[in-house]
């Protein structure tokens, strides 16, 4: 069985699920591709640098993403974008502060 490496924006946790399980996780739940080292500068071994306090998600470390390819970190980045357009109200966009 494979086994992949996740990290949950909502709860900062990093755990491990069997791949057959992975297509049932929100997007929240997000791949990596190495465990965080005890000895990272940035986070420390959390996996996570920061916390933000508007929206409560979790700041994923980059040494978590190490050994990312290209093509992985842009289906990542493609789910991300997919999941805001999804579940972003339209008059969250009227409303917005930031006007180009």
């Amino acid at each position: 069985m494979n086994r992949k490496h996740f990290f949950s924006a909502f709860s900062g946790e990093i755990y491990t699920l069997n791949e057959e399980y992975t297509h049932h996780l929100d997007c929240g739940q997000l791949e990596i591709t190495n465990l965080p080292k005890k000895n990272c500068k940035h986070c420390y071994g959390r996996g996570y640098t920061s916390k933000a306090t508007d929206t409560g998600h979790y700041n994923l470390c980059k040494c978590t993403l190490k050994d990312a390819s290209g093509s992985f970190l842009r289906n990542a980045a493609e789910r991300q974008i997919e999941d805001v357009r999804l579940h972003t109200k339209k008059e969250d966009f009227n409303n917005s502060e930031y006007v180009l």
